[in-house]
């Protein structure tokens, strides 16, 4: 297996195969050397990563036929969502705002993460979403160099964030963080994939 592609069906931690159309159950395939609960896998990154280059030499027995409706968020309890905004030329142009001199950083809900096929309820007329790139966070730090920044991560998804903006500019200042954090505004997956393969991490 090239790069570990994590996910989460019924709350179990998995591995989903290069084919995308199986999976292993993580907990299961170990031999219980690692849990079936996704966020403890999720801080022990290596160990994940190390079992998904073995999947190679698995039996057909090991591996569960994929349905992607099924899949769970992929790190369902994450104990903080940091987003940031205004984070291309282009979106700025489009918004008619400068380029922030620091990041504008605004925080999401965990209640509202959502599968990544999972259904949204819209409220009211002004609802958008945006595709974003979504960096979990697997290792700990404070001060961390760019340098080494990449080494605390344990991988990347797809994610939509959702937004209210009727409710986001009720007020002045806007406030990004309801707007953006009703039920299920927050759909990421449908699985990690490991960054070591990654061409470029400019």
């Amino acid at each position: 297996m090239s790069s570990a592609r994590f996910g989460c069906v019924n709350g179990r931690a998995i591995l989903v195969a290069d084919s995308l159309d199986k999976y292993i159950d993580i907990e299961r395939f170990s031999g219980g050397k690692l849990p079936s609960e996704p966020m403890a896998c999720i801080e022990r990154w290596s160990d994940v990563c190390s079992l998904a280059a073995s999947l190679a030499s698995a039996k057909a027995t090991d591996f569960v036929p994929l349905d992607f409706d099924k899949l769970d968020c992929p790190v369902p309890r994450p104990r903080q969502i940091f987003a940031v905004g205004v984070n291309y030329k282009a979106h700025a142009a489009e918004m008619n705002h400068g380029l922030p001199k620091e990041p504008l950083v605004f925080t999401k809900f965990q209640s509202s993460l959502n599968r990544p096929y999972g259904q949204i309820k819209l409220v009211g007329e002004k609802c958008d979403f945006e595709a974003e790139l979504v960096a979990i966070v697997g290792k700990g730090g404070r001060n961390i160099s760019p340098a080494d920044a990449w080494s605390h991560l344990a991988g990347l998804c797809v994610g939509q964030d959702f937004s209210d903006r009727e409710l986001q500019y009720a007020n002045t200042p806007p406030q990004f963080s309801l707007g953006k954090s009703r039920e299920g505004f927050a759909a990421i997956g449908p699985y990690i994939t490991d960054t070591a393969t990654l061409s470029s991490r400019g």
